[in-house]
C-alpha cells in the first residue's frame, strides 16, 4: 500500500526530480498532477511480487531436493520435539487418559490428568 501511495503523494517540493529544459521542476506524483507515477508503482509492486515468488519458489526446491523439507511421517507422529531436538515440549508432567461422560445424551471425550478422573468416578 505504501509503495502505491508514493505515487499519489510524491510531490517536486520534496524531490524535485523531472525538470524541464530550462530547469523548472515538472510534476512527480498523482498529487503534483502526474498520475503516470501510480502506474509506475504498480508495475514496481508486481516485480517485487514476481521476484519474491519465484525466488521463495526456487530457494523451496533446493532445500528439498538437499535436506527435504518435511520430517518423515513417523517423526511426525512421535512429535518434532521429541524426535528432531531430543526433548519433550510442554511437559507438563500430567499424566493424561482419555474418558468417555455421558451427560443427558451428549457424549464428549474429555482430556484430563488421571488423579483428578480418580477422584470423580
Amino acid at each position: 500500500m505504501g509503495a502505491i501511495l508514493t505515487g499519489v503523494f510524491a510531490t517536486s517540493a520534496i524531490n524535485p526530480i523531472f525538470k524541464d529544459a530550462s530547469g523548472h521542476p515538472l510534476p512527480v506524483g498523482l498529487i503534483d498532477g502526474h498520475p503516470g507515477q501510480i502506474v509506475n508503482q504498480l508495475i514496481a509492486v508486481g516485480i517485487t511480487i514476481a521476484l519474491a515468488v519465484i525466488g521463495t519458489t526456487v530457494l523451496l526446491k533446493l532445500v528439498d531436493l538437499v535436506i527435504g523439507l518435511r520430517v518423515n511421517e513417523e517423526d511426525e507422529i512421535q512429535g518434532l520435539d521429541l524426535s528432531q531436538h531430543g526433548e519433550e515440549g510442554y511437559n507438563l508432567d500430567l499424566d493424561l487418559t482419555s474418558v468417555s461422560v455421558s451427560d443427558r445424551s451428549v457424549r464428549e471425550t474429555i482430556h484430563a490428568p488421571a488423579s483428578l478422573l480418580s477422584e470423580v468416578s
